[in-house]
């Protein structure tokens, strides 16, 4: 698997806890959107998830078109991509 699975082109504003830890999906494969569910694991060299906690608390934009050079932050590639089809 040479590139994620853009399932969403739009990021998602979360409130986060620097508390926790988080696994963001790096593959587009987990059905629960952001959050890794393990579907990379079924895909031969598909990335496993990001584990990170933020600074602080606060509202983040994270990226749900996986292709953002600073994950799982939004850096606004969303932009470049044309709508996922259905």
């Amino acid at each position: 698997m040479s590139v994620p699975r853009v399932v969403c082109i739009w990021p998602d504003v979360l409130a986060l806890d620097p508390t926790q830890r988080y696994a963001w999906c790096r593959c587009g494969l987990s059905a629960n959107g952001l959050w890794c569910d393990g579907s990379h694991r079924a895909v031969e060299s598909s990335p496993g998830p990001l584990i990170f906690s933020p600074k602080r608390a606060q509202h983040y934009w994270l990226c749900t078109c996986k292709q953002t050079r600073t994950p799982p932050y939004c850096d606004a590639s969303h932009h470049r991509l044309r709508p996922p089809s259905r």
